[in-house]
């Protein structure tokens, strides 16, 4: 017999070696892992016979390590979308807590609600951080409009700075409130230290105060309590203006204007002042409607309560009421030489120049000046005060009216020439 009959023979009962050899699987399905698979998709041969279920660890012409891989990361990437989605949940007030696990619960998809907090969140946040931002500008800079001793400044800007102070919630704090009154420094910490309304502040004792949950850090600075915002002395508006018939603005606005301006400048001795205008019976040597407007043209600059201000948010607008009233009563007196005219027509220079109105300011100072000159420091006995109380009145003024035409107008008049 030839090799190749036998050969022939061979092919002919069992077919060439390589058609018999079977093709490996590289990933068999979880029910035939120890039985032969042939790795038919979606369903093997042998699942198909037997009528069982099927089911790939790996995906069609994919190892097993590639598999593993895969599911790893599929795993990582949902751990880290569910931990994201917690943490975002945990920073949400009640209501959106609520809200979103409804949706969970009715089959709401994570990564979208993800999504949807995330773009939430940082819209608010955004908003926060200016309106947090604005309040600690505004906080600072009524902080820098007050009549505070620089020690007490540097105590309430190192605690604020170093987080001594429990800051309330930004969103907490009425910003109408807080511009629209002037703090010293103690206020400004109680402020930021309590938990309750500003207006409840005032009238709350310590006790109290500790009672109703004051909140506190552990660094936190003690601040005593004490009224806010309360005018020197309680004044009348009228018969001084005809502007307002606010007795509490007229009495905080002149407040603001002694505490500051007249701080500064001493246009007029306050006690003759007040006394005068308490007494509210005019005529008086130290107290007029021309001389009050003025004076509360000036303070408007300073202040922030809502009735200063003409147009509203417009911050060039506060006082216009007051100084127009003042421009008006000027026009009455006819140039008459008194001591509460040439105060007043200082003040209201000075007040036309804060206000941009630089020329105005210059030509009533240049009335204030001659006034000055013919207005005798030596003045006859009066009935108000007594010769030495108007003397010192008048003397106070010239000399202020003196040192804004040397200081302040002539060397502005030589850098314009």
């Amino acid at each position: 017999m030839s090799f190749s009959s036998i050969g022939g023979g061979l092919e002919s009962r069992g077919g060439s070696p390589s058609a018999r050899r079977r093709t490996p699987t590289v990933v068999a399905c979880d029910e035939c892992r120890r039985r032969k698979c042939d790795g038919t998709h979606p369903i093997c041969s042998m699942c198909s016979i037997r009528r069982r279920s099927c089911h790939y660890d790996a995906e069609e012409g994919e190892s097993r390590q590639k598999a593993l891989k895969r599911k790893h990361d599929q795993l990582e990437a949902s751990h880290n979308e569910l931990s994201d989605f917690v943490t975002c949940l945990a920073g949400q007030d009640n209501s959106t807590v609520l809200n979103v696990m409804r949706k969970v619960r009715t089959g709401g998809d994570i990564g979208d609600l993800l999504r949807s907090l995330q773009s939430r969140t940082a819209s608010r946040s955004t908003c926060t951080g200016s309106d947090r931002r604005e309040r600690q500008v505004l906080i600072l800079s009524n902080l820098m409009q007050g009549t505070d001793a620089l020690p007490a400044i540097e105590h309430f800007l190192d605690a604020f700075v170093n987080d001594r102070l429990w800051i309330r919630g930004y969103d907490r704090v009425d910003l109408d409130l807080i511009r629209n009154r002037l703090f010293n420094a103690r206020a400004l910490g109680q402020i930021l230290a309590s938990s309750a309304p500003i207006q409840q502040i005032s009238s709350r004792s310590p006790s109290t105060a500790h009672e109703d949950g004051l909140r506190q850090s552990t660094k936190q600075t003690m601040w005593r309590d004490e009224s806010l915002d309360v005018p020197l002395v309680m004044l009348s508006a009228s018969p001084w203006t005809r502007m307002t018939d606010d007795d509490l603005l007229v009495s905080r606005l002149v407040t603001i204007f002694l505490n500051y301006q007249n701080a500064y400048w001493r246009y007029l001795e306050a006690d003759l002042f007040l006394q005068a205008m308490k007494l509210a019976h005019p005529p008086s040597d130290f107290c007029s409607s021309f001389l009050v407007n003025a004076v509360l043209a000036m303070a408007s600059l300073s202040a922030e309560y809502r009735a200063v201000f003409v147009e509203a948010g417009d911050y060039t607008s506060r006082g216009r009421q007051f100084h127009e009233e003042a421009m008006r009563l000027w026009l009455l007196e006819e140039g008459r030489a008194s001591v509460t005219n040439l105060q007043a027509l200082v003040i209201l220079s000075m007040e036309a120049s804060l206000r941009g109105k630089d020329k105005l300011g210059m030509s009533l100072l240049a009335v204030a000046i001659q006034l000055n000159k013919d207005l005798p420091y030596h003045t006859p006995s009066s009935t108000t005060g007594g010769p030495s109380a108007l003397s010192r009145a008048r003397a106070c003024v010239g000399w202020t009216a003196h040192f804004v035409d040397v200081y302040v107008i002539q060397p502005e008049i030589l850098s314009i020439v």
